[in-house]
């Protein structure tokens, strides 16, 4: 599981949109993240990155740069396990471009007008 910023876990509980460190979020905000493969020879591991928020032109370009730092890992590292070492490479590689797993901000903190039914850091605990 993930950790979450202690400041942005703050500013979640106590406002869930606005502006937080000069970034507008919004219920359309839409975050992403990118899978990439680790093998041992023997052994091969599927993990995930952090999310990022697309709809910001800086996190946007630090998505780029993850997806791009995932496909080299995917095809050095990931190209060692047998036998699924490959098959995870190739698989995630086109699933980073094809489909990233990415959910809109709206989702996860529920909808401007009314207070969650559940803390905010509490649902991004269980999307993780």
């Amino acid at each position: 599981m993930a950790k979450i910023n202690k400041g942005f876990r703050v500013w979640l509980e106590t406002k869930r949109y606005g502006v937080f460190n000069g970034v507008e979020i919004t219920p359309s905000t839409r975050l992403v993240r990118y899978s990439y493969v680790i093998s041992y020879f023997v052994m091969t591991e599927r993990k995930k990155t952090r999310f990022y928020f697309i709809d910001v032109d800086e996190e946007r370009d630090k998505a780029r740069s993850a997806r791009m730092w995932c496909t080299l890992c995917n095809f050095t590292i990931g190209l060692l396990g047998i036998p699924w070492g490959p098959i995870f490479a190739i698989i995630d590689t086109i699933g980073n471009y094809r489909k990233p797993d990415t959910i809109p901000w709206g989702i996860i903190a529920g909808p401007v007008d009314q207070e969650p039914q559940t803390p905010v850091s509490t649902t991004i605990k269980k999307i993780l």
